[in-house]
């Protein structure tokens, strides 16, 4: 063999050996540095110090409302998974708030809703107590925003049917429907209490007194007319009464 070939044998065999060398050195430096996943250091760090880490490792996610939780500083490990199914709304979003409705029992399926349709009562709902029927609320074409911790307050209450007249019929079938009917009707008021604006008040059934003329001037002139709008007439008074 050459001298020739012999520089080239030993030039692979250099090459070859620090090719292997640099993927060790690759491959160590990757499982010895942490992986950041999107986190920002001091947010990695905490999650070092609360053995949290490892399932970090484990998700391989980046989720928002887990990183604020400890930018916050009101990071609660027992909520580590339920951080990654709530949205992080901008400007919205509070995870102080958070973590307050899942103390109260909320899922993350009913916080993302409320955060989507209901996000200037996170407070209400963060005030009162636990209430599965929120979610059925927002539902109803009368539901009202403005009413809403009255619906909380009175639906909680186990003595509510006590205000209404007589109850004694519906007793054992009330239902959410109930609760949004009877507080837009201000029967979940006491007597004499109750803080009905009464010009507006009047001013709705003065409406739905021109709503309900219309209407019967059909029936005189065309029952198939009215027999159509019966339907109609329900809506109007609902939208009339209730908003």
């Amino acid at each position: 063999m050459t001298k020739r070939k012999r520089r080239k044998l030993k030039k692979k065999r250099i090459i070859i050996l620090l090719s292997i060398l640099l993927v060790i050195t690759s491959i160590t430096i990757y499982l010895l540095i942490p992986k950041t996943y999107g986190y920002q250091k001091e947010v990695i760090n905490v999650f070092k110090e609360t053995e949290t880490y490892d399932k970090l490792k484990e998700k391989k996610e980046y989720s928002k409302v887990l990183e604020y939780s400890v930018l916050e500083n009101v990071f609660k490990k027992e909520y580590f998974d339920t951080y990654f199914e709530i949205n992080y709304i901008e400007e919205v979003t509070r995870v102080t708030d958070i973590n307050a409705l899942l103390d109260l029992g909320y899922t993350s399926n009913e916080i993302n809703t409320f955060y989507e349709k209901l996000p200037n009562s996170i407070n209400v709902i963060i005030n009162n107590e636990y209430n599965k029927n929120i979610i059925n609320y927002i539902t109803l074409d009368y539901f009202n925003e403005e009413n809403l911790d009255r619906y909380i307050k009175y639906d909680n209450d186990a003595n509510k049917l006590e205000s209404v007249y007589d109850t004694t019929i519906i007793n054992d079938n009330y239902t959410y429907e109930d609760t949004v009917t009877f507080v837009n009707a201000y029967l979940d008021k006491d007597y004499y209490t109750n803080d009905i604006n009464l010009t507006n008040f009047i001013v709705k059934i003065l409406s739905f007194i021109n709503i309900l003329s219309h209407y019967l001037s059909l029936k005189i002139n065309d029952t198939c007319i009215l027999e159509k709008d019966n339907n109609l007439l329900n809506d109007d008074f609902n939208y009339v009464i209730f908003n």
